[in-house]
């Protein structure tokens, strides 16, 4: 599976028909975990108790696929999908949507993946090449 952090603005319509349908969370959602699901991927889901002081610290909240953001987007959720041309089909598929201002969607890679693989072949890199960038170290 491919990562990819999704960014998304709606324009005066979509939040008009979210606010008329009145539609509750998961009526509201169900369709994009359909068109996730069709393409093989998934929404992901966040729990941020790792620690012990969290413990026992009463009911513990989980945010279930979506972030409402406050700012420049509405948004934001982590996709997994099973490949490029599947996550470029759901961005196209929601960017033509009537609603939708503006979709980004960011390739992400597990950050363990990025400290062992891609360092290691930084370092392979530099060794074999003796690359250097001009300037100053």
């Amino acid at each position: 599976m491919e990562y990819y952090l999704l960014h998304l603005s709606y324009n005066a319509a979509g939040w008009n028909g979210i606010v008329e349908k009145g539609a509750s969370y998961d009526e509201r959602l169900d369709p994009v975990r359909k068109l996730i699901a069709h393409l093989g991927g998934a929404l992901a889901s966040f729990h941020f108790y790792d620690t012990p002081h969290f413990a026992d610290a009463g009911p513990k909240h989980a945010v279930y696929e979506k972030f409402a953001m406050f700012g420049e987007h509405d948004l934001m959720a982590v996709l997994a999908m099973p490949d490029k041309h599947a996550a470029q089909a759901f961005t196209i598929a929601v960017s033509a949507q009537h609603g939708v201002s503006k979709l980004e969607l960011t390739s992400m890679m597990p950050f363990a993946e990025a400290i062992t693989t891609s360092v290691a072949k930084v370092k392979d890199a530099l060794d074999a090449t003796r690359y250097s960038a001009p300037g100053k170290p």
